[in-house]
């Protein structure tokens, strides 16, 4: 079974982008679609492929039974996307630490997959698109809180500045999201939901961006040596 890339994506694509943070950050109201059995966001497509990870506690993931990763011509970001139930805003985190977030996770997913793919800009012939955000949302057709960075990240948080308690707080109960889909026919070819991110973290969060860091450079580690075994048809 295959499936394409939901014809939401011209409005997530069209939510607020914050490329300048010097006026604060700003958010935009959507509405998740229904659930059933498990939390979901919707921020993936169709949850129904999804299926446990035997290796990765807490990961649901899908991937296309044709399995052309390899084949690309290259890999292009979409822009990084936190999510959040607007009963808990996102209203109250500076943008320059949602910038961060969304640096940090963009940049340790990058490292990763440049070791084997070729980075793009534009998505062109047969590269592949990646759709990566960080959600909280805890029910199903709520309005929800959405901040979306330009792509590439700006940095402009300094090193020295520790995240607050709500940037903290937001980390310990967020997922890890991501899709890649065929820029051309717009078919998703693998999705992944992690909720360890929050697991390792605990309900209090990441005590410094170090430790953010080092979690997201995990996580991406897995996915990338998920994709390699992917593209060389093992399970």
């Amino acid at each position: 079974m295959t499936y394409e890339r939901s014809s939401r994506k011209p409005a997530r694509m069209g939510v607020l982008l914050i490329a300048a943070l010097l006026g604060g950050c700003s958010t935009t109201t959507v509405n998740a679609p229904p659930t059933t059995a498990m939390i979901r966001s919707g921020f993936l497509s169709d949850y129904s492929v999804l299926s446990a990870d035997t290796r990765n506690r807490g990961r649901l993931r899908y991937e296309a039974p044709n399995r052309r990763i390899a084949e690309s011509e290259g890999i292009a970001f979409d822009r990084i996307h936190i999510w959040r139930t607007r009963d808990d805003s996102l209203g109250n985190i500076e943008a320059l630490e949602l910038q961060r977030v969304a640096d940090d996770l963009y940049f340790a997913l990058r490292a990763q997959l440049e070791n084997d793919y070729a980075i793009v800009e534009e998505p062109n012939g047969a590269a592949l698109v990646i759709h990566l955000g960080l959600t909280d949302v805890r029910e199903s057709d709520v309005p929800l809180d959405v901040f979306a960075t330009s792509i590439p990240p700006v940095k402009l948080l300094s090193e020295d500045r520790e995240p607050t308690d709500a940037v903290r707080r937001l980390l310990g109960a967020a997922a890890i999201e991501m899709e890649i889909e065929d820029a051309k026919t717009g078919e998703v070819l693998f999705a992944a939901i992690d909720r360890r991110i929050s697991t390792d973290f605990g309900a209090t969060g990441p005590a410094s961006w170090a430790t953010m860091r080092e979690a997201f450079e995990f996580w991406a580690n897995r996915v990338a040596a998920r994709l390699t075994a992917s593209t060389k048809g093992k399970r």
